[in-house]
C-alpha cells in the first residue's frame, strides 16, 4: 500500500565525521532471500573526491547491518555501479577502480574498470582492473545464461586490454564476457561512433542470450542510426 514498515539509516564507516559522505546508489536482494546488499561509496571528506572508497553492506528486513565493508585505492575516487551474486552467497562488485593506491597494476587515466568478487561475508577473494592508459568505467554488470559475467561501461583507451579493438571516437560503449571464477576476459566487444559513448545498463534474454545494451550518445555516424540533436538515448541488441 506504499505505507512504510521501516525506515533506516545505517552509519557507515564515515558517518559520524562532520565532513563525511555516504551513499547507496544499488540494492539487490539475495537469491536466498536472506538478506539485501547495499552498495554505495563513503568518504571522510566531501569536499575531496580522491577519498571516496567503494562502501558495501549486507542487511536483514528488520535493517540490522549484519557487516559493512569497504575497498578502493588509498589515493583516488573509487566507486560501484553494480553488484551481481555469483553462487554460494559470493557477489561481485563493477565499478571504477580511480588510482594506483594499493593497485600496483592500475592502467592509467581517469580510471579504470574493477571488479571485486567476494564471499558471503564481504572479504575479498580477489580483485582485477581492467582498461588501458585511458579512461574506463563499469557501469552495470549480470550474469548470462552460462553462468558467466557481462560487464557493460564505457571506453577511451586504445592500448591494453583495449589493444586489438577498434575505437570509434571519443568514448565508446565497452563489454565484456568474464569468467566469474578468476575475472578473466572470455570476449570483448567495442561499439560506437565519433563522439562520446557511454554504455549505462544491461539486459540480457535469458532464452536466446541475446544483450541488450542502453545508455547515451551524441554521434551521428559509426554504429548509431543518426542525431536527434545534442545528446540521444542509444539501445544496441547483440547475439
Amino acid at each position: 500500500t506504499g505505507n512504510p514498515v521501516l525506515s533506516f539509516a545505517p552509519v557507515g564507516p564515515n558517518g559520524n565525521n562532520p565532513n563525511g559522505l555516504e551513499n547507496f546508489t544499488i540494492i539487490t536482494r539475495m537469491a536466498n532471500e536472506s538478506a539485501y546488499l547495499l552498495g554505495g561509496f563513503t568518504s571522510p571528506d566531501f569536499n575531496d573526491f580522491n577519498q571516496d572508497d567503494i562502501w558495501v553492506a549486507r542487511m536483514d528486513f528488520q535493517g540490522n547491518i549484519a557487516w559493512s565493508n569497504t575497498y578502493g585505492s588509498t589515493n583516488a575516487r573509487d566507486g560501484s555501479a553494480a553488484i551481481v551474486e555469483v553462487g554460494g552467497g559470493d557477489f561481485i562488485i563493477a565499478g571504477l577502480l580511480g588510482g594506483s593506491g594499493g593497485f600496483p597494476g592500475y592502467l592509467g587515466g581517469p580510471g579504470d574498470g574493477l571488479l571485486i568478487r567476494c564471499d558471503a561475508q564481504g572479504n575479498a577473494q580477489w580483485t582485477r582492473n581492467y582498461g588501458g592508459s585511458d579512461w574506463e568505467y563499469f557501469n552495470d554488470a549480470l550474469l548470462d545464461a552460462d553462468g558467466n559475467l557481462l560487464v557493460a561501461g564505457f571506453s577511451r583507451s586504445t592500448n591494453g586490454d583495449l589493444a586489438n579493438t577498434t575505437a570509434y571516437g571519443n568514448a565508446d560503449y565497452w563489454l565484456l564476457k568474464v569468467d566469474p571464477a578468476n575475472g578473466d576476459t572470455l570476449w570483448t566487444q567495442r561499439m560506437g561512433g565519433p563522439g562520446f559513448d557511454a554504455a549505462l545498463a544491461l539486459a540480457v534474454n535469458g532464452s536466446t542470450d541475446e544483450v541488450v545494451l542502453a545508455g547515451r550518445s551524441d554521434d551521428n555516424g559509426g554504429w548509431s542510426s543518426g542525431n536527434n540533436g545534442g545528446r540521444d538515448l542509444w539501445v544496441v541488441r547483440l547475439s
